[in-house]
């Protein structure tokens, strides 16, 4: 990375305007004085902009001092006084300073005030004065008189006076005071999320990706989120602990579920906390470390001021020190409290701040505040919210209580908080031996729950101890299909987490729900899999993985017998195709949600899903999205370069940084693909496009169709249509290259006869017609690639017609399929064959982005207050996809902000009807 660069510079970004208004008025000559307020939460950049806004000003000749209560405990005026003769002296170069202890002092401090002014404008002389008084807060209220004295005689003898502070949030009578002294008073807001990205950008030498962004805004809560100081200490502290890893020129979280931190509290009371007398009283705890530990309660369950004021002889204080404690986090906003009484900490990144409460510390008050709130109310059903706080005690909490709570939990099944019920199950089963009367009960709730909101890793680990000890039945067949899916899905990343020797594994092999899913999770350590019914065997190479053609069918079969309502019936005839054209695109997440019958989302947080968003926003042309949603899969914990996900999505990405004319990123995508990578169709389609992209054609071409045999030998057909079309394509152009093409074209027909599909169909179409100039053929494959094969293809597609024709139809077809691709050589080309044929060139969109249905129903959730977990909810994506959505949702809208967003729709700004794309899953 980049040197971090200057701080005051960062700082500074988002604040451009204010630093003018600055500027203009130290710089004005007129000869009347002015006070100008700068007001602001802690850390949002007042003192920043206004040492910034004078530094000119002192290069400029004028007198400029600067003046800063003294620490807490200290006399405030005293210490003003002294930084005034200190400044004074320091800049006639005369001796020693006078103290303000050896000058004549009243009760009132006016004295002192008097002769600090007199002093000033003796020192100055004709040339203007400048002061600023910064902290202003931090005067205790019996000093606020003075000081706001020497203010007004500052301006009544032509001085320019900025005073910066939180002069409004701990005491209003400071702001009141203040406003009526100054001339006028500069409000700093919250950055916006744009200024933000500026910030880290500029912090860590790169653009942040918006998950970046989106990461440390959420963990700093929404006030924090946008303050400059809060965001550059969590960014700062990311970057020294390597934390953030660059992909394709952007910062990403080295680990997404990496939590933000942020080091603003110490040890004592120190300058971020605002007080009304400005000291802190020694014997109550500190509000940073309750704040902390707060956080911490909070995140695990919900707590209640009154949950909270019961800790307190666990804390070793009173109810009324620690309810002293909470008034004064209240009033900074860092807590807030609903009408139920129920706390919400609005810093989620301070739950990590150093403590002195230990992990078991946090679990022993955990499991008081459940008997606290439980036992005066034994005789009631436990409240749900204590089940969150009894997991979270662990073995601190009395057992037969900690069971009875979570068998509670387990029997409601609360549909509203179905994490809450997996962790009761979860608890309970690393407990109950397997042969306890209450397993298959807690089983048949807890497998569906693991598939949709748990983590393959955990159903890995529960089969692995649970299957050779289960007896035979309905529950353990479940177990063991749910076992096999999770293997399944390692296998896709590359992780072969599962010991097929080991006794799970046979008893998995032995359940016929399993048995299919577990012959597609062995196939990397076993030979070839038997044909389908009706299919000679392939030619297998030496490492053979998905997908390959009989695969398909076994993972259609299997995922057939999966669907509920659906077994034993033959899958619809477009249901092949769809499973092979997703797993074409490396999108096996499709392939569990695309049969018949309703089908919940499995691992919803797997990175298989953020392909699946990749691949959605490659079809339809989102390429900003689909490269971030990329890079953040590069940069996640699993991205062993291995594991036929990842090359799938590099070699996406690669194509995209292609057409884009970006070889350079393209040429580094494709070399992420480690040396002996398993051979893909995908893979040999961008590296030709990458071959023709810098010149060599027939290389393209040549090594397209070693490729591509070698494909077909192996039984590869998923997928395969796209690198044989290019290879037809590109030899077509070449003289030397006829016969190649034919051959081409004789495979994609064979392929279309043995693993149909939609984009086979539309391949051979278009096929025929570069070897025969079939102007018909091309478009039935154009209608086609427009309705399923992504705006790509149909763009290729249209730009041969429009060459061929010379048509207004294909050029405007050709510019409607390249909008959003934001792909300026695609733009050129359009150009360049408008020109040539005296076509007229289509007016541009704005470049903005159509809205597809799923964008519509993700702004009208937005509109109705919906958060982004439960859009993800709803919807069944995962967050991540979410916010790549919105993201762009807003460069297509022009909106900045949710609140811009619902805003527009509500009032009718936006469109009520949806482009055709964009909904569809590939």
């Amino acid at each position: 990375m980049s040197p971090i660069p200057n701080r005051e510079t960062d700082v500074l970004v988002g604040r451009e305007d204010e630093l003018d208004e600055l500027g203009a008025a130290l710089r004005d000559t007129g000869s009347r004085g002015w006070l100008l307020a700068v007001n602001g939460r802690p850390g949002i950049g007042k003192t920043t902009l206004a040492e910034a806004a004078l530094r000119p000003v002192a290069r400029d000749g004028r007198l400029v001092i600067r003046l800063r209560p003294g620490p807490y405990g200290t006399s405030g005026l005293y210490s003003l006084v002294d930084q005034v003769y200190a400044s004074l002296a320091e800049e006639a170069g005369s001796g020693p300073p006078v103290r303000a202890a050896a000058l004549e002092r009243d009760p009132h401090g006016l004295a002192l005030m008097r002769g600090a002014l007199a002093a000033m404008a003796r020192a100055a002389g004709p040339r203007p004065l400048a002061v600023l008084l910064d902290d202003a807060h931090r005067l205790a209220a019996q000093e606020r008189g003075p000081a706001a004295a020497l203010l007004q005689g500052l301006r009544s003898i032509g001085a320019r006076v900025l005073v910066c502070g939180v002069l409004e949030a701990v005491d209003p009578s400071l702001g009141r005071g203040l406003a009526g002294v100054a001339d006028r008073t500069l409000e700093l807001p919250p950055l916006t999320v744009g200024q933000c990205a500026e910030l880290i950008g500029r912090h860590v030498g790169v653009p942040p990706a918006a998950e970046l962004v989106a990461a440390v805004r959420r963990g700093l809560g929404p006030d924090a989120g946008g303050n400059p100081g809060a965001v550059i200490r969590a960014v700062a502290t990311l970057r020294e602990r390597d934390r953030l890893v660059v992909v394709d020129e952007r910062a990403y979280l080295a680990d997404p579920a990496t939590p933000i931190l942020l080091p603003l509290f110490r040890a004592g009371p120190t300058e971020w906390l605002p007080s009304t007398d400005g000291r802190w009283p020694a014997e109550d705890p500190f509000p940073g470390e309750v704040l902390s530990l707060l956080t911490r309660l909070t995140g695990a369950g919900e707590t209640t001021v009154d949950d909270y004021l019961n800790l307190a002889p666990e804390l070793g204080t009173t109810q009324d020190r620690l309810g002293r404690v909470l008034d004064t986090l209240v009033t900074l906003e860092l807590v807030a409290v609903d009408d139920r009484q129920r706390l919400t900490c609005t810093v989620p990144a301070a739950a990590e701040l150093p403590a002195r409460y230990t992990e078991d510390d946090v679990a022993r008050l955990h499991a008081r505040l459940v008997v606290d709130a439980y036992r005066p109310h034994r005789a009631r059903p436990p409240a749900p919210r204590l089940v969150d706080h009894a997991l979270a005690a662990g073995t601190r909490l009395p057992a037969p209580l900690r069971t009875e709570l979570l068998l509670a939990a387990v029997g409601e099944q609360d549909p509203q908080e179905p994490l809450r019920t997996l962790g009761a199950c979860r608890a309970l089963l690393d407990v109950f031996p397997a042969a306890d009367a209450h397993v298959p009960r807690i089983l048949h709730i807890a497998v569906p729950l693991l598939l949709h909101h748990g983590l393959p890793a955990d159903l890995l680990a529960l089969g692995t101890r649970l299957l050779p000890r289960l007896a035979p039945g309905t529950v353990l067949a479940q177990l063991a299909q749910a076992w096999a899916l999770a293997a399944v899905h390692d296998q896709w990343l590359g992780l072969y987490a599962v010991d097929h020797d080991s006794p799970a594994a046979r008893v998995a092999r032995r359940t016929p729900e399993a048995a299919p899913l577990m012959a597609l999770a062995a196939r990397p350590h076993a030979g070839p899999l038997p044909p389908a019914p009706g299919r000679p065997p392939a030619v297998t190479g030496d490492s053979a993985a998905l997908p390959s053609a009989d695969e398909a069918e076994v993972l259609i079969r299997a995922l057939n017998t999966w669907t509920e309502g659906a077994r034993g019936a033959a899958p619809a005839p477009a249901v092949p195709y769809a499973i092979r054209e997703a797993l074409g695109l490396g999108d096996l997440a499709s392939c569990w949600a695309i049969l018949p019958g309703k089908r919940p989302k499995v691992f919803p947080e797997s990175p298989l899903h953020v392909h699946q968003a990749l691949v959605r926003e490659y079809l339809t042309g989102s390429w900003d999205v689909a490269l971030s949603l990329a890079g953040s899969l590069e940069a996640g914990p699993g991205a062993t370069g291995h594991g036929p996900l990842y090359l799938h999505s590099r070699a996406l990405a690669a194509e995209i940084c292609r057409l884009r004319g970006a070889l350079g990123q393209a040429a580094a995508w494709l070399g992420r693909v480690v040396d002996g990578a398993e051979p893909q169709p995908l893979l040999s389609w961008a590296r030709a496009g990458l071959l023709h992209g810098r010149g060599d054609t027939a290389g393209a071409w040549r090594q397209g169709r070693r490729d591509c045999d070698a494909l077909w030998r192996a039984g590869r057909t998923a997928g395969l249509e796209r690198p044989l079309l290019r290879v037809l394509r590109y030899a077509s152009r070449d003289p030397e290259g006829a016969a190649d093409a034919g051959a081409a074209l004789e495979l994609l027909e064979e392929l279309c006869t043995v693993a149909p599909s939609r984009l086979a169909r539309a391949a051979v179409l278009i096929g025929r017609g570069l070897v025969r100039d079939d102007v018909d053929g091309v478009v039935g494959g154009y209608e086609l690639l427009a309705a399923h094969g992504g705006r790509q293809a149909a763009f290729g597609a249209a730009v041969w017609l429009l060459r061929r024709t010379g048509e207004q139809r294909w050029l405007r077809e050709a510019w409607r399929q390249h909008e959003g691709m934001a792909s300026l050589p695609a733009r050129k080309t359009l150009v360049r064959l408008a020109a040539e044929f005296r076509l007229v060139v289509p007016r541009r969109g704005g470049d903005l982005l159509p809205l597809s249905r799923l964008d519509l129903t993700i702004i009208e959730m937005v509109a109705g207050g919906s958060t982004n977990r439960q859009i993800a909810t709803a919807l069944a994506y995962s967050e991540k996809s979410v916010e790549a959505r919105l993201a762009k949702i807003f460069r297509s809208t022009g909106c900045r902000s949710r609140v811009e967003l619902a805003t527009a729709w509500l009032d009718g700004g936006l469109p009520r009807t949806a482009t055709a794309q964009g909904h569809r899953v590939p």
